[in-house]
């Protein structure tokens, strides 16, 4: 730490003293021989030999910062770090985790880099104590890797899984609702005499972790393919695309699907000479299926070849109106899109796996293909139409709006758009947001047709100027289609007391079901000597072996030995 020799008016937050301290600067190393360490002038540990890197010098091994945690779950919790430097180029860490409940988890990292790459691979161990009957390996591995081939080619992984639903969220490892185990490999501008196409394939594989999820139900892909084509400009700035898709999943139990899509489509972009902006785009869509077991609406089960073939086409229109002043710049633009493809296309032979929670918001309000995935698309005539705001007022004020809804022919209950399932108007989407230093809010809304009460509340309001800090974010949904009943609150503060002490705090509530999820708080002390994190906090959890649990953290970094 900094301090004055010969001007110190106090004892320093901590320091060393020992009878003898040696600098080598060629190891970059200080050691100390019958030092003790001293917190506010107190000595607190005595040890005859101690060494630690001299600050700004490369990565060397030893002894990280220890963690303390007291939980309900876990009783009193002490990690232990011990950092391994192999070569300047990999590492490994490896971390013993005393638990007063659970006994011992050793946890490790290990890290390497590598001329076109790198590779992370993170994981835990433990002998769990199960009561009755004894003893079980419980442990988690998270190994990601990315690797460039060539300018053009790259592949990587990620593989994650637990041994049980619960061992994460016990052990403080993370909270996932489930795992997701990927390997990659994609190419960029690789077709000649084109620098506008992509082409992946992967293969996926998930573990769920709720009480929910049956593994037996759970598919696995592999492979999937994606290309993505796009020519050069043409004439009129017309373009010529392609998208490819071709996908093989399946379960130990339930349907399996494969699938090969592609889609061919010609954009055409013009302006008026009034400024009106319109997008033409036409396309032809043809998908295969083969599928087997799948579970039909009278209960029988389809297995064999099937597919569609949809054309589409679609105008996108805008007209900005701008106008700019000293200050300010504001535009208001009216919008509209209007697509019309056949009906039919969702039959009950093509499982839906890609396509299971449709969103209708602003965000795709005047899009032409709003589903995700491939196994569900939108049917019949339908005419989107709003219109947007924007005012930039000097360069610390912004307000952004736009409000819009949807009129289609063909009632899809496949993608709802209002609450009412009959209704070939859809409820009024939209957003304002509002940026006024230190201010912030964003509101998103989808608004009933008939009556105008919200069916969707979506607010975040933020506030940044010194010594404040504040977050929250607010959902609420209203008999929504897809998802029911929600209404949820978070929120997270900070306040600078001074230039050393501060208050952190933050929490979540689920108000539909009246329960608070979890909360906590705390106080961060800091100067040019130390980090002290000081935490407590309720998880309200509730999930087989994993109880509702008061949680205690601390942690201090010494600034020049962490």
């Amino acid at each position: 730490c900094k301090c004055d020799r010969d001007n110190i008016t106090g004892n320093p937050s901590w320091a060393i003293y020992a009878e003898h301290a040696t600098v080598d600067e060629e190891k970059q190393k200080i050691t100390y021989e019958n030092a003790y360490f001293s917190v506010l002038g107190v000595p607190v540990l005595y040890t005859p030999y101690f060494s630690h890197p001299t600050p700004g010098a490369n990565n060397q091994s030893g002894l990280l910062m220890p963690e303390f945690l007291q939980s309900r779950n876990l009783g009193a919790v002490f990690k232990t770090p011990v950092y391994y430097s192999i070569s300047p180029d990999k590492d490994i860490t490896v971390t013993p985790i005393a638990t007063s409940k659970e006994g011992l988890v050793i946890a490790g990292a290990y890290r390497e880099l590598f001329n076109e790459g790198q590779l992370k691979v993170n994981g835990s161990i433990t002998d769990a104590n199960t009561g009755n009957t004894g003893r079980e390996f419980r442990g988690h591995i998270d190994a990601r890797g990315n690797f460039k081939i060539n300018d053009n080619y790259d592949w990587g992984f990620n593989v994650r899984r637990a041994t049980d639903e619960t061992y994460l969220r016990l052990y403080n490892f993370s909270n996932d609702p489930y795992l997701n185990s990927r390997v990659y490999a994609e190419g960029f501008n690789f077709v000649p005499d084109s620098n506008r196409n992509y082409a992946s394939i992967e293969a996926l594989s998930f573990q769920g972790l709720t009480q929910q999820d049956a593994s037996s139900l759970i598919p696995v892909v592999a492979p999937l393919v994606n290309f993505n084509w796009q020519s050069d400009p043409l004439d009129h700035n017309a373009r010529v695309s392609f998208d490819g898709n071709t996908m093989a999943l399946f379960r130990d139990r339930g349907s399996d699907s494969r699938r090969l899509s592609g889609t061919g489509r010609v954009n055409v972009p013009f302006l008026t000479d009034d400024g009106q902006v319109f997008d033409v785009e036409t396309q032809l869509r043809t998908d295969i299926y083969d599928v087997s077991e799948v579970v039909l609406a009278n209960n029988s089960e389809y297995s064999g070849v099937t597919g569609r073939v949809i054309p589409q086409f679609a105008i996108n229109w805008r007209y900005p109106f701008i106008k700019h002043m000293d200050t300010t710049s504001v535009t208001i633009e009216p919008l509209a899109n209007f697509t019309v493809s056949p009906g039919g296309g969702n039959p009950q032979v093509i499982p839906n796996e890609d396509s299971l929670l449709p969103d209708f918001n602003e965000t795709n309000l005047f899009s032409s293909e709003r589903f995700p995935g491939y196994d569900r698309v939108e049917n019949g005539p339908r005419f989107s139409y709003g219109v947007r705001g924007q005012a930039q007022i000097f360069t610390d004020k912004y307000i952004d709006a736009l409000i819009g809804q949807q009129y289609r022919i063909i009632n899809d209950p496949n993608f709802p758009i209002s609450n009412d399932l009959t209704s070939d108007f859809s409820d009024y989407v939209g957003r304002v947001g509002i940026t006024y230093a230190p201010f912030n809010v964003a509101y998103r809304f989808r608004i009933d047709k008939d009556n105008l009460s919200p069916n969707r509340n979506e607010l975040e309001l933020g506030y940044n100027k010194n010594p404040f800090t504040l977050s929250t974010s607010y959902l609420k949904l209203r008999n929504d289609p897809i998802l029911g009943e929600r209404q949820v609150i978070n929120g997270v503060g900070t306040v600078n007391l001074n230039e050393n002490w501060g208050l952190i705090a933050n929490g979540s509530r689920d108000l539909q079901l009246g329960q608070t999820i979890n909360t906590s708080g705390g106080v961060i002390y800091k100067n040019e000597c130390v980090n002290i994190t000081t935490m407590v906090g309720k998880d309200y959890t509730n999930l087989l072996e994993i109880k509702p649990s008061l949680s205690f953290w601390f942690r201090v970094s010494l600034k020049n030995l962490d």
